[in-house]
């Protein structure tokens, strides 16, 4: 099969697998958007058509990999079988006001619709009419139905609290005795912590980035003062000093015991026990950015320090609106298991278990149907109020909200037997860089290899009313054979 991009944006074809190695083919195009106002001064999307932004064919992180979250993946995902919504951004309080903590707001919405009407009423047979009166109200109801407008489905609505700097502290050390002493009285009845989460710092603006969700590592090396305290316990066996990524570093820095969050190793707030205990730590820095109803407290961070294995509550699961990276959980038990059967039955292919919903790398709830074109977006407190198009509600919070175009990528194929089909690409990931004043649209369309496609041409219309196939003037590579 032959490929042709006819757009002025950046497409590719590439061959892929289903789940059961199916050979397929996996046409992806990245469409990129400036958010602008028009000459009427509404927010609108402007097509980057002059410039096209490439597609990314690798995955690529805010600083370097491994050591910084991730900010966008690559789009050679052979199938997604949702819509993944990310956000690049800040969270701005509100007026530009040092504020303590500020909500931010992501949300998706399908464009209101009519109202059903009301049937029309019928007689007490079918040799009567209605009547009068029930005429009368059937037609006030169809009038109250064609002036009023069917909500949209909400597809997405997340809320994040992002707070200022804040730290759990250690208490001072005459009230550990008298906390154990309480403990100690009840019966066990009451375990109080030695820890406490200190008032967040106001503050005007923060990244959302991973850095600054619940999660983290605790790791002390050879050469640290702290290295002669670690418990035997905690500490790496020989076999896993040598399997360690940092091996081949000066001994000093090598580690001499390393636990990692699995489900973010970027963040803040989740260490060990032994940690604190070696490193004699009485501040760690604790998260600024969560969920409005899994706040995390000195509780959480206690229990997790006690058994860093166990998830100590859904507070301790970090928050975002970005990607998540491959290797964290729960995203990486998709991935299915690598085991001697796999070696034996299935290498290099994918394992039976694996699951496709692990090309989808936006968190589970920013996972959303597949976008068509023409649903509204809102975002709130994560844009500057000077942004293009940003507005200030009742409340002060800025605001920016607009529509996506209805605009439609598809692909042309033109078969063997002289048969013109057009087939619709799907939008399977939306990045609003809000920090670039972008939005990004990758669309994808699988086509099985067995199909007989002679061409295939991805091509773009602006027009949403537009016919996909214009046969009264043919192209000139009509005559072009593959």
């Amino acid at each position: 099969m032959e490929f042709r991009n006819l757009t002025p944006f950046d497409a590719l074809c590439f061959a892929s697998l289903d789940a059961h190695d199916t050979p397929h083919r996996t046409i992806v195009m990245r469409v990129v958007y400036r958010i602008t106002r028009d000459a009427q001064g509404a927010t609108v999307l402007a097509p980057m058509d002059e410039d096209a932004v490439p597609l990314c064919l690798e995955d690529e992180c805010f600083d370097a990999l491994n050591t910084s979250s991730p900010r966008q993946e690559s789009d050679l995902a052979p199938y997604k079988p949702a819509c993944d919504v990310m956000v690049i951004g800040s969270a701005h309080a509100p007026q530009g006001r040092p504020q303590p903590k500020v909500r931010v707001n992501c949300r998706i919405q399908r464009p209101d619709g009519a109202m059903p009407l009301p049937e029309r009423p019928l007689g007490l047979n079918p040799f009567m009419a209605p009547s009068l009166d029930a005429l009368n109200a059937w037609q006030a109801a169809t009038q109250r139905a064609q002036g009023t407008s069917k909500p949209g489905e909400v597809l997405l609505d997340k809320t994040l609290i992002v707070t200022g700097e804040r730290h759990f502290r250690r208490l001072p050390w005459p009230l550990v005795p008298l906390g154990k002493l309480v403990q100690l009285l009840s019966l066990g009845g009451v375990k109080p912590k030695p820890w406490r989460l200190t008032a967040p710092v106001p503050f005007t603006t923060l990244p959302l980035r991973y850095e600054y969700a619940w999660g983290g590592q605790s790791r002390i090396n050879a050469g640290e003062a702290a290295a002669k305290r670690v418990p035997k316990a905690a500490r790496l066996t020989r076999p896993q000093r040598a399997e360690h990524p940092d091996a081949q570093l000066p001994e000093t820095e090598q580690a001499v015991a390393h636990d990692v969050c699995e489900y973010n190793p970027l963040g803040r707030g989740a260490v060990s026990g032994w940690w604190l205990k070696a490193t004699r730590a009485k501040s760690v820095p604790a998260p600024r950015i969560e969920r409005p109803n899994a706040r995390v407290s000195a509780k959480d961070f206690w229990r997790n320090a006690q058994k860093p294995a166990e998830l100590a509550s859904a507070s301790c699961l970090p928050a975002g609106f970005g990607a998540l990276a491959r290797a964290w959980q729960p995203r990486r038990a998709l991935a299915g298991t690598y085991d001697q059967h796999w070696l034996d039955t299935r290498h290099p292919w994918l394992p039976e278990d694996f699951d496709f919903a692990y090309w989808n790398c936006a968190p589970s709830d920013q996972q959303v149907p597949y976008l068509v074109g023409d649903e509204w977006l809102s975002f709130t407190n994560l844009c500057a109020a000077d942004a293009p198009g940003v507005q200030t509600d009742q409340d002060g919070n800025h605001v920016l909200r607009f529509a996506l175009p209805r605009h439609r990528a598809f692909v042309l194929t033109r078969w063997h037997d002289g048969l013109l089909l057009p087939l619709p690409m799907r939008i399977d990931t939306l990045i609003a860089d809000l920090d670039a004043h972008r939005i990004d649209l990758v669309w994808r369309l699988v086509l099985p290899e067995s199909l007989p496609i002679r061409v295939a041409e991805a091509r773009y219309e602006m027009n949403p009313d537009a016919p996909l196939v214009r046969m009264a003037h043919p192209p000139a590579e009509e005559n072009v054979h593959g």
